[in-house]
């Protein structure tokens, strides 16, 4: 896997960042086939890994495609939204953990009891103006909630 290199100090990470995206939402049955044939249609890729636990085998729900040219990024991107084994995920530029990272205002709530979206906003709105709710209710109740 293209990993960062700390030491390099030569503009090799800077053009990784430009190379590598992060990945997350995936569906824990979302094969490593499946995953790496979606990112592929954008441009040819250096590297994938699919997260999973060591122990299990279990996807941990996340992971990073890294591509031979920063176009490619670029063009996987602007064509959000993206979908993989019917599951939207999220797809953004991974940045090394000692970067500052982008300010994320989409918010996960999940297990939640009997409610509604009127209550989830109201609840939400102490902490700032929701701009979006949505709630799906389903064998497992979530929502996302969008603050400024």
């Amino acid at each position: 896997m293209a990993s960062w290199n700390k030491n390099s100090g030569d503009g090799d990470d800077v053009e990784l960042i430009l190379r590598k995206l992060f990945v997350g939402g995936i569906k824990p049955d979302t094969s490593d086939d499946q995953f790496r044939n979606y990112f592929a249609k954008f441009g040819d890729i250096e590297d994938y890994v699919h997260i999973r636990n060591k122990q299990t085998g279990q996807s941990k729900g996340f992971g990073f495609v890294t591509y031979t040219d920063p176009t490619s990024v670029d063009k996987c991107l602007a064509a959000k939204p993206h979908t993989i084994n019917q599951k939207d995920v999220d797809v953004k530029r991974a940045v090394p953990k000692d970067q500052p990272q982008e300010r994320c205002h989409k918010i996960f709530v999940g297990g939640l009891p009997e409610t509604n979206e009127a209550e989830l906003k109201l609840f939400f709105e102490k902490h700032g103006k929701v701009t979006q709710c949505q709630f799906k209710r389903d064998r497992l109740s979530y929502t996302f909630s969008r603050t400024n």
